[in-house]
């Protein structure tokens, strides 16, 4: 007679818990991304497979890796866990350096003073808000230009210059 044994036991796996890493510097990314995933099993695991390997780069988000573990038989079982990469770098942010102006003729103002003000970031186009716009009407005296840029992150950059409008014209009797 045969006597024929079946493995019905499905392979135990063991994920790691969820990782957090900070962005690499200047990168929307975290490179080399290291983890451990086993699997052990009553007769043997042939293939232990993670959805993305163990020393991948990973971007700026939640990631979720999925690991299978196959015996000799087809049996298999799965487990996932999270990698979460934070961004936690500013923009980079750049004012002009200050402005001395003279105030537009028969005027207590200058008019059109225009300026640039730029920002980058390792994750994509920051939003730069300037509490005056290039191009505005600055009146005589010192006036201070702040600026802030936000990524997508929600980190931030200030810069500030001034404007300065002096009057030189003199009296008309």
């Amino acid at each position: 007679f045969t006597v024929t044994v079946t493995d019905t036991q499905n392979p135990v796996i063991s994920c790691p818990g969820n990782l957090v890493f900070a962005a690499d510097p200047g990168r929307c990314s975290r490179s080399n991304v290291t983890f451990v995933v086993s699997a052990t099993d009553n007769c043997s695991v042939t293939s232990l497979v993670s959805s993305i390997a163990s020393g991948s780069t990973f971007p700026v988000g939640v990631t979720t890796v999925t690991n299978t573990a196959t015996d000799a038989s087809g049996n298999t079982s799965s487990c996932t866990f999270t990698v979460t990469v934070t961004d936690n770098q500013t923009p980079v942010l750049t004012c002009p350096g200050n402005l001395v102006l003279t105030a537009d003729a028969g005027r207590c103002s200058r008019s059109n003073v225009t300026f640039q003000v730029s920002a980058t970031d390792n994750c994509g186009t920051p939003t730069v808000v300037s509490s005056a716009a290039s191009g505005s009407t600055f009146p005589l005296g010192v006036t201070t230009v702040t600026n802030t840029a936000t990524d997508a992150s929600g980190n931030r950059s200030t810069c500030t210059f001034t404007v300065t409008v002096g009057d030189n014209q003199s009296p008309v009797f």
